[in-house]
């Protein structure tokens, strides 16, 4: 980031912002220097790899449940369309209470 663009994202500033400027120019240069060093293991990661899920009724009249497993098989669970209360309600168990 140039000067030139500090003062498009900072706005028109006077000689004594000047210094307020430079630093904020250098702290944006440290933060991007430092996104080249990012560790996937070691930084804080708030969603970690998740395989795809995908839900769709099936040709049997059931719905499944269907995970990506490369490069194995996926993983499959139908559920017959009356016990989704069932299924519904014993997942909502697991779910952090709010508040």
């Amino acid at each position: 980031m140039s000067v030139a663009n500090g003062a498009e994202l900072f706005g028109n500033q006077s000689k004594t912002d000047g210094i307020a400027e430079i630093q904020l120019l250098q702290d944006a240069s440290i933060a991007a220097s430092r996104s080249n060093d990012f560790d996937w293991h070691n930084d804080p990661v708030l969603i970690p790899e998740q395989p795809a899920i995908a839900i769709y009724p099936n040709s049997g009249g059931s719905l499944t449940i269907r995970q990506h497993q490369w490069p194995s098989d996926d993983s499959i669970v139908t559920v017959n369309f009356d016990c989704l209360g069932s299924l519904i309600e014993g997942l909502q168990r697991y779910l952090p209470e709010s508040g």
